[in-house]
Order: C-alpha cells, then sequence, then structure tokens
C-alpha cells in the first residue's frame, strides 16, 4: 500500500500553516529528494542546488499561512524552488559580470564578520518589526515563537478563539515579511523562528 506524499496530505498542509514544526520536518523530508533532482536538472551544481533547496524551504516555511488557500501544493511549491533557480541564475551571471570586469585580485571577498554583521542587523530588524505590531498581536506572536505555545494554548491562555489567534499571527506574519522585504531582507529559517 502506498501513501500520499507529504505534500499532499491536506491534514499535514493546515499543521504546517498553523506552525507544527514536526509536520514541516515530515514535508522537508518527503519532498527533499523530489526537489533535488528537479533543481539539479536545472542548475548542474549540487552546491547550487543545496542553496535553492534552503531558501525553497525557507519561503514556503515563511508563507505558511498561504498553504490553506492552494489548491495545488506540489505546484506552489515547485513554482518556488523554480524562482529560487533564476534567482541564483541571475546571481551567478552578474558574478560573472563583474568577475570579467575587475581584476581577480580587486573582488571583494565574503568575510564571517560580513556574514555576521547581516545576520545581527537582520535579527535588529525582525526586533523592529515585532515591536511595531499591535500589541494584541505582538504578544500572540511572542508567546507562539518564544515560548514555542500551539494556537490552541494560546488561545486558552487569552480567553480567544483559535481562529481569532490564527489570523493574528498570519496578520503579524505578513506585517514582518513586509518589513523585512522592503528592506531587502532575506532571512534564515531559525532567526524567523525563535532568534530575533
Amino acid at each position: 500500500m502506498t501513501t500520499n506524499p507529504a505534500y499532499e496530505n491536506r491534514e499535514l498542509i493546515e499543521r504546517i500553516a498553523d506552525g507544527d514544526e514536526q509536520a514541516f520536518a515530515l514535508l522537508y523530508s518527503d519532498l527533499l529528494p523530489v526537489l533535488h533532482s528537479f533543481l539539479l536538472k536545472i542548475l548542474k551544481s549540487e552546491t547550487a542546488v543545496q542553496d535553492a533547496v534552503q531558501e525553497t524551504f525557507i519561503r514556503i516555511w515563511m508563507n505558511r499561512d498561504k498553504l490553506p488557500g492552494v489548491e495545488q501544493p506540489r505546484a506552489w511549491m515547485a513554482r518556488i524552488a523554480l524562482n529560487e533557480c533564476y534567482r541564483l541564475l541571475r546571481t551567478q551571471a552578474r558574478l560573472k559580470l563583474q568577475e570579467t570586469a575587475l581584476p581577480q585580485d580587486e573582488l571583494p571577498e565574503p568575510t564571517l564578520a560580513t556574514d555576521r554583521i547581516t545576520l545581527a542587523e537582520t535579527r535588529q530588524m525582525i526586533y523592529q518589526a515585532v515591536e511595531e505590531l499591535p500589541e494584541r498581536r505582538k504578544l500572540i506572536f511572542r508567546m507562539s515563537r518564544d515560548q514555542g505555545m500551539k494556537i490552541p494554548e494560546i488561545a486558552a491562555a487569552l480567553d480567544l478563539s483559535p481562529g481569532y489567534v490564527k489570523n493574528a499571527l498570519v496578520l503579524a506574519l505578513q506585517q514582518l515579511r513586509k518589513h523585512l522585504s522592503e528592506r531587502g531582507k532575506i532571512l534564515l529559517l531559525l532567526c524567523i523562528l525563535k532568534n530575533y
């Protein structure tokens, strides 16, 4: 007997939309082999595929609130992966142009210190974005992210309906995405989940 893949399991999709990290881990393990072979045909580089896969899953997680309304989750996830491929290919093309324009010894090298500064700036932006949320939405978001509480637990603690809590989290994530996209930041998955 064969089981449906995780991305076709509506119950699992709903759990992911609610922020269930274990459900997301199941999706990851089920979708990874499919995505890997799909992206390898396009990118032809294992390193590029790893980057594209990571960014794809980050984007799926960050946009998980949209999943319940998606008719074909597999096609939606494939579109995200393709967009990441195109972004990587554009970046590679731009870097090749820069390499031909500058002598090799004049190219700036990325450093660990630069990466740390970027991560610290991103965390600061997330913190600021959370502070700009309306008070109740901020409280709900922090209960979810800082304390790891599930929607029903938050609803019970605040004497609210689970639907209200879910909508508040969706609106908070939308506002955070907007805030960060306006500033051109791409977040690390763990950064948005835990470490702002």
